[in-house]
């Protein structure tokens, strides 16, 4: 007589039982208190244990998502024999990623890299003297900026590095630049002066190419491929062969950026 009468009942009765028959005649709303918060379901019993059980399998899954990832962070990768710092106008980490920028981008597209541009701010961090595990990398280079390559006259080249020069020189590579103060003193590609006529093949990252920084790479762009390499995706197969043969992640300066009388410079 109960169940019948609840169920007619015309208003709202809050019910606390541990009888799972009687809730599924009685209940339309189930409501769950598991540590300290209160969750409301539609339906009765047998309607929250299923949603409950999904639930759980839910946050089971998502947790091992997060150990596995957590556990793909902390794999070796290679080691480094010194910290590579990045330091302006270059460093040896600095010119590390643009080099591997400028392999990927040709190995990816089959055109033939001139020059590579990428920005100081996608590198987030310096890599450790020791063990490099994933999580560095991921660290230095976190942004989803992805490998392009663009074809640029030798004049929009050079329109491109007097630009950078009147603010900042970023990351270049396959280049030798001398900037006086915010001008651009020299520029040389392949160690030949920037030929106007000639078109030149640049590797770059996507955020670079309409004003990121503001950085214009693809302004009068004669060809544009945006692949789907992502820039740590450009370092790392280099680096953990590197691991996989027991040698260490090593690079070198070289002059290809001089600033004379910048600010910036320490």
């Amino acid at each position: 007589w109960l169940e019948n009468f609840l169920i007619e009942f015309p208003n709202i009765v809050i019910v606390v039982s541990h009888d799972r028959h009687f809730l599924n005649a009685i209940c339309t709303y189930i409501c769950d208190i598991d540590f300290g918060k209160i969750t409301q379901f539609t339906g009765n019993y047998d309607f929250w244990y299923q949603m409950s059980q999904i639930l759980q399998k839910q946050q089971k899954d998502q947790q091992k998502k997060r150990e596995d990832k957590m556990a793909d962070l902390k794999q070796f990768v290679c080691r480094t024999s010194r910290a590579m710092n990045k330091n302006y106008p270059e460093s040896e980490l600095s010119n590390f990623i643009v080099d591997r920028l400028m392999a990927t981008a040709e190995e990816a597209t089959g055109r033939k890299v001139d020059i590579g541009i990428t920005n100081f701010g996608g590198i987030r961090v310096d890599l450790p003297e020791g063990d490099i595990v994933m999580d560095d990398i991921v660290s230095m280079l976190p942004f989803k900026n992805y490998v392009s390559f663009v074809a640029l006259s030798g004049e929009d080249v050079r329109i491109l590095f007097e630009a950078m020069a009147r603010k900042r020189m970023q990351v270049i590579g396959g280049a030798r630049v001398v900037v006086n103060g915010r001008e651009l003193k020299s520029l040389e590609v392949g160690g030949e002066p920037v030929d106007p006529a000639r078109t030149y093949g640049v590797a770059t990252v996507d955020f670079l190419l309409d004003g990121g920084d503001s950085v214009y790479v693809a302004r009068n762009a004669k060809d544009l491929i945006i692949t789907d390499i992502l820039m740590r995706d450009a370092v790392l197969p280099y680096a953990i062969e590197l691991g996989r043969k027991g040698e260490a992640l090593e690079y070198h300066t070289d002059g290809r950026v001089v600033v004379e009388g910048d600010p910036f410079v320490k």
